[in-house]
């Protein structure tokens, strides 16, 4: 017997819908470096690192056990600064060289799980932390997040924010 795959659910799953869901941008850069080298030491991440944090506000979850979830995460993607184009932003896309117009305009960790920490005024938070996200291609871009969540083999995603 086969394990059922996860498959993408517009329908909510936990019953809450994406106004219950919050996502703010703690910390974004505003400018980065592109690289263009074969070398990964040439490489430098984007400065400072993006930080978004989930907050849910539940009356049936005052405990904020949402903070321990595993299901939740978040991916990064490069868009357009323009946001009447829509899309992810690839190499291919940017007049880049057609052999790496599959590669993504992102190199790095592009997704990160839910992590529960401190905020400044010492009470738990639920944060994403993109540590190690480098621009491939130069131009005017925005990051956009996008939250998903797991609930049995169902993924949903909850909500997507796009960053100036």
């Amino acid at each position: 017997m086969t394990e059922p795959r996860a498959a993408l659910d517009p329908e909510p799953t936990t019953g809450l819908d994406s106004d219950a869901y919050t996502l703010t941008v703690r910390q974004q850069p505003e400018r980065a470096k592109a690289f263009h080298g074969a070398k990964e030491k040439d490489r430098k991440p984007i400065d400072p690192p993006p930080i978004v944090q989930l907050q849910i506000s539940d009356p049936q979850d005052p405990a904020q056990n949402y903070l321990q979830s595993p299901y939740f995460f978040m991916c990064c993607s490069l868009v357009d600064a323009d946001l009447s184009r829509t899309g992810q932003l690839s190499a291919g896309h940017l007049g880049e060289d057609p052999d790496t117009a599959s590669e993504s305009a992102l190199l790095g960790v592009l997704v990160s799980s839910l992590h529960r920490l401190k905020d400044t005024n010492n009470t738990d938070g639920g944060f994403f932390v993109f540590p190690d996200i480098s621009v491939r291609v130069e131009g005017m871009f925005r990051l956009r997040f996008s939250l998903f969540e797991m609930v049995k083999y169902v993924l949903r995603e909850i909500f997507t924010k796009t960053v100036d």
